[in-house]
């Protein structure tokens, strides 16, 4: 299981962000069999996630979205999700 972070093609139906992306678990183990899986379907389910940062309450982390199915044509571009500074 890896997390990953993909870039759509299309807008977020928000003016506060330009790029559609979505935070994703999906089972394969690294970026080349998420890149297979994507290639051999044309619909992926992962697990989304958002990170939750108020900055009223200092409530920090991860919140389970649950499952969502993307459309394989509309991914831009894929890449392994990195937590850091």
């Amino acid at each position: 299981m890896a997390r990953f972070l993909i870039t759509m093609h299309m807008p977020t139906g928000s003016s506060e962000h330009l790029v559609h992306q979505v935070i994703g678990d999906h089972a394969a183990a690294n970026l080349n069999d998420f890149a297979e899986e994507l290639n051999n379907n044309a619909f992926v389910v992962v697990r989304q996630f958002y990170y939750l940062n108020n900055r009223q309450t200092n409530e920090r982390g991860w919140r389970d979205r649950g499952d969502l199915i993307l459309n394989t044509e509309h991914i831009g571009k894929v890449a392994v999700y990195f937590e850091g500074t």
